[in-house]
């Protein structure tokens, strides 16, 4: 099963915020190591201005939970 990141960056093909979002993960080199739902919305708070990149993790983290579920 992919974690959270894994998927999150296998959207980056997507017209919408959360395919933006992957591509900027995928080009943002000052990522932590541990890259979990939490460590990134804590790296987004601290680092960005921007509230987009918050809710659109928000946003994302209940598409991958459903994501997870329909694979049970």
């Amino acid at each position: 099963m992919r974690t959270f990141y894994e998927w999150l960056i296998k959207q980056d093909y997507r017209k919408d915020a959360v395919g933006d979002l992957a591509n900027e993960l995928l080009d943002n080199v000052f990522l932590p190591d541990k890259k979990t739902k939490n460590t990134l919305l804590s790296h987004y708070s601290l680092n960005v201005d921007s509230d987009i990149y918050m809710t659109t993790l928000k946003i994302a983290w209940i598409e991958y939970k459903n994501y997870r579920n329909n694979l049970k």
